[in-house]
């Protein structure tokens, strides 16, 4: 402990620097599992605004005749429709972006479901597959972290066996 005593006038010990780029192939599994995290997000953002239309839907048919209480529900409908469109153009618009995406035509037409008139049991089932989508979606975000592993160690080998290569 007393050798510590004075650790303020110590020697800075230097800091090594591990390498921020670990080559093209890290890049591009690192960018395809950042755009599934978005994508995933993102579809998890679109039952709500069905949701609260459904029951904002069944309130209104129960204020008949109470004109303010009306407005207000409608509102509030228009006010979620315009939520679910833009989270569904979004949906759209990062779908396209990702390559070999193997449930693209599963999300679009889950996009074409979410535009249509639902019921309770409508909805139950839309929601059932956007769940089971977000959930393939974020096991091919933990594959897609294994393979970042992967190639992280692949290069700092690389890295390794060429440095001792030119000495």
């Amino acid at each position: 402990m007393e050798a510590h005593a004075d650790w303020m006038n110590l020697p800075e010990q230097p800091v090594v620097a591990e390498p921020t780029d670990f080559g093209p192939k890290y890049k591009a599994i690192e960018q395809r599992r950042k755009a599934l995290m978005v994508l995933k997000k993102t579809l998890a953002a679109i039952s709500p605004p069905i949701a609260s239309i459904l029951a904002n839907r069944a309130l209104l048919q129960t204020v008949e005749g109470q004109p303010e209480k009306v407005a207000k529900l409608e509102a509030l409908i228009e006010s979620n429709k315009k939520a679910r469109d833009a989270a569904l153009e979004t949906l759209k618009k990062e779908t396209q972006e990702i390559k070999d995406l193997e449930y693209g035509p599963q999300i679009e037409a889950l996009i074409e479901r979410a535009t249509q008139p639902m019921d309770k049991a409508d909805h139950v089932a839309f929601e059932d597959t956007a769940k089971k989508l977000g959930q393939a979606i974020f096991r091919e975000t933990n594959k897609g972290m294994q393979d970042l592993k992967a190639a992280k160690k692949e290069f700092l080998e690389e890295q390794k066996q060429s440095e001792a290569g030119s000495q």
